[in-house]
């Protein structure tokens, strides 16, 4: 195929279409997708007949692996996985022209670096990266469809928003240095985890890999590679692909830019989950350790659980929140929140403890020993004051003088003495 890379490079549009949209994973920072992943690229020996009746050819998937495709991979996948229930979700097009349309299924599990700095009232950018694992942008060059090259049905995610209209394009075209002398090629080789002529086209290895029987053959394996530079190669390795017959390995990594797009998708989390599941509970264990200033004192067998229960529970609750979470370095908002909980819920023992202080203070119960004395002694006073002794002609006491009162009932008089103190 180094027809293909005659000084034009080959232009592959990509379009994805998003079935699923996994829910982001805050501890191993990724998510997963399942995906449409279609590819147009032009190869014109692939054109039809002018005679040919339809203006494209359905072809059997079984050809996919016997044309050629460009290397794209998934810059930023953690795992890939095809589809083949119940056949080979794989679709194959060769049109009118010459044009190639390929359309797979793809389930790929996407790295998805967080700033968790505003968690839980966050927005995280997260994307899918599709790059040429081994050709430059002077032999491939990916570019999206026009009009809305990843396209997605309403997607109810249980914690984010995503949104068509949120969605943004980029382009991520890479430089490599290479890792060899001079002209640019590696000189140690990886074991491909397929045996077959190409890598992966979900491109596990950091470098190309070819399976030839010798290195006579290099020269010949620029059809596969698109390189000038095949034969300029002379390291080799022998290694046992899966218990199958030797073979050996010709790896290379040409220096230069690789072709890379990219989409991004804006997610802007919801909220309400942490507020009927966190700061509400958190703010009553707050109120509840509050509680505790309208009991007295003196009640310690009351006071001191309700202080020590709210402290512990709101413990609990930072630890469980904490595992739930990555362990980043920096201070999230949600840590903020919890920190004052906590500072709260302390401050309702040490204001217990304050109190019991300064009431058992020496000072203070000298002072009360004191007021109590001088209590006691001025209640007994006033019961133990002795009774004055008063005469009638006023000697020896308060001058004192008698009233005379006669009262006549049915004819009888009766005569009532009146001592009246003057």
């Amino acid at each position: 195929l180094y027809c293909l890379f005659a000084g034009i490079p080959v232009e592959d549009k990509v379009n994805i279409f998003i079935n699923s949209f996994g829910s982001i994973q805050e501890t191993t920072m990724d998510y997963r997708v399942n995906i449409f992943l279609r590819q147009r690229w032009n190869d014109p020996r692939l054109r039809l007949p002018a005679d040919f009746k339809s203006d494209a050819l359905t072809v059997d998937p079984k050809m996919f692996q016997c044309l050629w495709k460009p290397d794209l991979f998934f810059a930023n996948e953690k795992n890939a996985n095809f589809h083949d229930v119940t056949q080979e979700n794989i679709l194959l097009f060769i049109f009118r022209n010459g044009d190639v349309l390929i359309s797979m299924r793809l389930s790929v599990t996407l790295s998805c670096p967080l700033d968790l700095t505003l968690f839980p009232m966050d927005t995280q950018l997260c994307k899918i990266q599709l790059e040429s694992f081994g050709y430059t942008t002077k032999d491939l060059v990916f570019m999206w469809q026009s009009g809305d090259p990843v396209q997605m049905d309403e997607i109810a995610l249980p914690q984010f928003d995503v949104k068509q209209e949120d969605i943004e394009y980029g382009n991520c075209t890479k430089f490599y240095p290479g890792t060899g002398a001079g002209d640019g090629h590696s000189e140690s080789c990886q074991e491909p985890k397929e045996p077959n002529d190409r890598v992966s086209p979900l491109g596990q290895l950091t470098g190309r890999c070819l399976k030839v029987n010798s290195v006579n053959e290099a020269p010949f394996s620029k059809s596969l590679t698109g390189t000038s530079h095949m034969h300029k190669l002379l390291f080799t390795t022998t290694i046992d692909l899966h218990a199958r017959s030797e073979l050996t390995l010709l790896c290379f990594l040409p220096k230069g830019y690789y072709t890379c797009v990219e989409v991004i998708f804006t997610l802007r989390r919801q909220v309400g989950f942490y507020m009927m599941g966190v700061y509400a509970p958190t703010l009553l264990i707050v109120v509840l350790s509050w509680l505790s200033f309208w009991i007295n004192p003196d009640a310690s067998a009351a006071r001191v659980p309700l202080g020590i229960l709210s402290v512990l529970s709101l413990s609990s609750e930072c630890t469980s929140l904490a595992s739930e979470l990555p362990k980043v370095s920096y201070v999230k908002a949600i840590d903020i929140w919890m920190i004052a909980c906590l500072l709260y819920g302390f401050a309702s023992l040490v204001e217990y403890a304050v109190v019991q202080v300064m009431l058992n203070s020496p000072k203070r119960i000298e002072a009360e020993k004191v007021k109590m004395a001088q209590k006691d002694k001025a209640r007994e006073k006033e019961n133990k004051t002795p009774a004055k002794a008063n005469s009638i002609n006023g000697t020896g006491g308060t001058p004192t003088h008698v009233t005379t009162l006669q009262v006549s009932v049915c004819g009888l008089t009766y005569t009532f003495s009146v001592l009246v103190r003057v």
